[in-house]
């Protein structure tokens, strides 16, 4: 029967990949980059699971201390020395000075005094 309309056909939509694909052993950084590398997520998830990285993926520059003195025993020993003679020097007893202090008179034109 012919009726004007085409006819209906059901098509099974092909099911999409799934874009985090990762084996069992795989770790939280592999994760981490199938999200901001995967273009089908929104940019802010993309953006975050990037900046997560970033700390694993380029190193720091930071500042490296070099101790130049020849042991850590010896700088030890310096340091005991010196809070040694800082203890053996005498110290000056001084008293403080008695100074006489008025009152300050109180104010009436003073926000604290007011009733309203």
């Amino acid at each position: 029967m012919i009726t004007g309309f085409p006819e209906l056909v059901y098509e099974e939509k092909k099911k999409k990949e799934q874009p985090f694909d990762l084996g069992p052993n795989a770790l939280s950084i592999d994760f981490l980059r199938a999200c901001y590398r995967n273009n089908d997520l929104p940019l802010p998830i993309r953006m975050r699971a990037a900046m997560a990285c970033l700390p694993f993926e380029h190193p720091k520059l930071m500042v490296a201390a070099q101790i130049t003195e020849n042991s850590l025993a010896e700088l030890l020993d310096r340091r005991l020395e010196k809070i040694k003679q800082l203890q053996s020097t005498p110290v000056i007893d001084a008293k403080p000075q008695q100074v006489e202090v008025k009152p300050s008179l109180p104010r009436l034109a003073d926000r604290r005094y007011r009733r309203f």
